[in-house]
């Protein structure tokens, strides 16, 4: 009987280990790192849209296109779990967001795609989805400098307080493996991730380059 206790405690002592252990590992967002220069396409824009937010760069230095925070689904085959990135922006003045640009890329993993997200803000954290759009044939990433466009449709109305752009994925890029590339120069700031959908967590690091646009 006291064989018996000792084994169970150890496999618990295990058990909280190993659990330990796991979430350990998921106290930082995963990051990606490419070395070299892919291929150079000039970012294009759109000039009779207003800028709402940016921190996009040039048309051919737009983002740095080696480094980026992953934005993955459940089923993907390299690190067993989920990330969501989040960005903060906030309005000047009130406006409605019709398109964003972001410098999301693929990984080579998974199908080619990716969900782009408006969100509001709870309590400095994402709050509810205000708008997603899948979008798909993401440039290859360490390429520089074709940015992803997700229309808004008939647009979505701001005002002068903090939203959130999301990079996530959905049902059909579960086993997807993108990066949200940093912005050129890899200014730092705050911003928020989750994994497995565990819950937002604010973190302060490189930020991600994107774009909000509209009229």
């Amino acid at each position: 009987m006291r064989m018996l206790t000792r084994t169970l405690a150890c496999m618990a002592i295990l058990m909280i280990a190993c659990g330990t252990l796991l979430a350990a590992q998921h106290q930082a967002p995963a990051v990606a790192m490419t070395k070299g220069s892919g291929v150079i396409t000039p970012m294009q824009h759109d000039a009779k849209l207003k800028t709402i937010f940016t921190n996009l760069g040039s048309k051919t230095a737009a983002y740095d296109s080696g480094n980026g925070w992953l934005v993955m689904g459940s089923a993907n085959a390299l690190y067993g779990y989920s990330q969501d990135i989040a960005m903060p922006f906030t309005p000047k003045k009130g406006a409605t967001a019709t398109e964003i640009k972001i410098a999301l890329t693929y990984d080579a993993s998974g199908t080619n795609g990716a969900t782009v997200a408006l969100y509001s803000d709870a309590s400095g954290l994402p709050g509810k989805s205000m708008k997603s759009v899948n979008v798909k044939n993401l440039p290859t990433f360490g390429d520089c400098c074709t940015v992803v466009v997700a229309k808004l449709g008939k647009g979505v109305k701001l005002g002068k307080k903090q939203y959130w752009v999301v990079g996530t994925t959905s049902a059909k890029t579960a086993a997807t493996v993108d990066v949200w590339n940093y912005v050129y120069g890899d200014a730092t700031g705050n911003f928020a991730f989750q994994q497995s959908g565990g819950g937002w967590n604010a973190y302060d690091s490189t930020l991600c380059a994107y774009g909000v646009f509209g009229k």
